[in-house]
């Protein structure tokens, strides 16, 4: 009856131990350190388009936190609430800003903390001002209507020489059948 106690406890021990374990890895894998300690801010923006849940927010390329919830405002419905959790040891100086701007073509987004040069410092919980880097295809569709009569030319130009081409094929094969 000993042995089979022992087991059991065994058993029990190793399943709470396992629990544990899965319990951080996924706590880790979504970004919460159980050691780091984070401070929390927030950011109102009109459309944070692409930008989810777990995104990184760097300075200057280097991660030092994460998107932790996006929320609309529950006091003013046409923002959206933005929270970010960062590095404790990051000070965010009283003149910085958050930039949300493009991740690549894909669409994606990611969160830039400018850190501005003031002596002062935000406290933990405050509201970070920011602006919007619309990326690449945002500068792309503000030159389009620049763009479109150089594309129609293209077009015409485009549908000159394939005819000219069909034209040539006919000559040359008649020219070949002929000799």
């Amino acid at each position: 009856m000993f042995k089979a106690f022992s087991k059991e406890i065994r058993i029990g021990l190793f399943a709470v131990v396992a629990l544990t374990m899965l319990v951080m890895g996924v706590k880790f894998l979504k970004g919460n350190g159980f050691l780091s300690s984070n401070a929390t801010y927030f950011s109102e923006f009109d459309n944070v388009g692409g930008l989810t849940e777990g995104n990184s927010v760097s300075v200057r390329g280097l991660a030092i936190g994460r998107v932790k919830s996006i929320v609309i405002n529950p006091t003013n419905s046409s923002k959206i609430l933005v929270e970010i959790e960062i590095d404790k040891n990051i000070k965010v100086p009283t003149n910085s800003r958050l930039v949300l701007a493009a991740d690549g073509l894909l669409g994606g987004k990611l969160m830039n903390l400018e850190l501005g040069n003031a002596t002062t410092y935000m406290p933990e919980n405050a509201s970070i001002p920011n602006i919007t880097d619309g990326g690449m295809m945002e500068t792309f569709g503000s030159i389009g209507g620049k763009v479109d009569p150089i594309l129609t030319k293209a077009d015409s130009i485009a549908i000159t020489l394939n005819l000219l081409l069909k034209d040539f094929r006919a000559v040359s094969y008649t020219h070949l059948r002929a000799h």
